[in-house]
């Protein structure tokens, strides 16, 4: 149930609620005793809003980015920490519509791989002969 965000590498920036009880490396920087005023699933999605904003911060020149307690210390949360009938409130509605677009692209790459095999089959059709393609007009 730990709050954590990657703070460096491929995945600077990327924040998870861990369901296992574990240890990590200081690649992680951990949120241990958050005040029950804040919603943790409302801090992470916060969080996740960042990621790209701190990619973009902390990739400076060369080397290895690495995000330092300074900058994880210093940023801003607006969260309503007294009210937390309206953090759970933003956080139902943030996961209906993340239910509802990760629906969305199920079906999308659904569509695209059927028509991926459609575009094979039709190709080996007309390479088979099995369908005739010498009047079809190309525009």
């Amino acid at each position: 149930g730990t709050l954590v965000l990657t703070n460096s590498g491929a995945t600077l920036g990327v924040p998870k609620i861990l369901g296992i009880t574990g240890c990590a490396n200081d690649g992680v920087v951990a949120f241990f005793d958050l005040p029950e005023k804040f919603n943790k699933k409302l801090l992470f999605y916060y969080l996740s809003s960042l990621t790209e904003n701190l990619r973009d911060r902390i990739n400076q020149g060369s080397g290895q980015p690495n995000l330092n307690t300074d900058i994880v210390k210093n940023l801003a949360v607006p969260i309503a920490a007294d009210h937390p009938d309206e953090q759970q409130a933003i956080v139902d509605y943030l996961e209906q519509a993340t239910k509802e677009l990760d629906e969305l692209i199920s079906d999308v790459s659904e569509m695209v791989l059927r028509l991926e095999e459609y575009r094979t089959s039709l190709v080996t059709a007309a390479v088979t002969g099995k369908i005739d393609v010498r009047k079809v007009v190309v525009q």
